[in-house]
C-alpha cells in the first residue's frame, strides 16, 4: 500500500477523497474542522474551537510552517499531493530533495493568484 501525504491550509476534501482509495494516507493542514475524517497519520496548526477565532490566516499562515509540521512524514510517504497554500517552490533548504515525490503539476504560479490570473 502506498502512503500518501496531502497538504495544504484545508485538506479535509481530498483526504476524504484519498480514504477511499487503496492509500495510507497523511495530512498536514493549517487547520482541521469538526467534520474531519481523520487519516492514518495527522498534524494540523489550528484547531478549531467553537465561537472562537484562529486570527486572520493572512497574517499567520506560511508555507513553511506546513513544511516544519510534516516533517516526520514527509521521508516515509512514497507520494506529496498539494492542496492550497503550498507549492512547489516552497520545498527549499532541507525540503528541497522531496520536491520529486509531488504528484500532479509543479508549475503552478501563474495560476495560484486568482485576480491576476482572471484579469490575465
Amino acid at each position: 500500500m502506498e502512503k500518501l501525504l496531502i497538504m495544504g491550509i484545508n485538506t479535509r476534501g481530498l483526504v476524504n477523497s484519498s480514504l477511499t482509495l487503496p492509500y495510507k494516507t497523511y495530512s498536514a493542514s493549517y487547520y482541521c474542522t469538526f467534520d474531519f475524517k481523520l487519516p492514518y497519520k495527522e498534524k494540523h496548526i489550528l484547531k478549531q474551537k467553537e465561537g472562537t477565532s484562529c486570527g486572520f490566516i493572512e497574517k499567520n499562515y506560511n508555507p513553511g510552517k506546513l513544511l516544519e509540521l510534516s516533517k516526520d512524514f514527509i521521508e516515509e510517504v512514497d507520494g506529496i499531493v498539494l492542496s492550497s497554500g503550498i507549492s512547489c517552490n516552497d520545498f527549499k533548504g532541507i525540503f528541497k530533495k522531496h520536491k520529486r515525490k509531488i504528484i500532479g503539476n509543479q508549475k503552478t504560479e501563474h495560476v495560484e493568484d486568482k485576480y491576476k490570473f482572471y484579469k490575465k
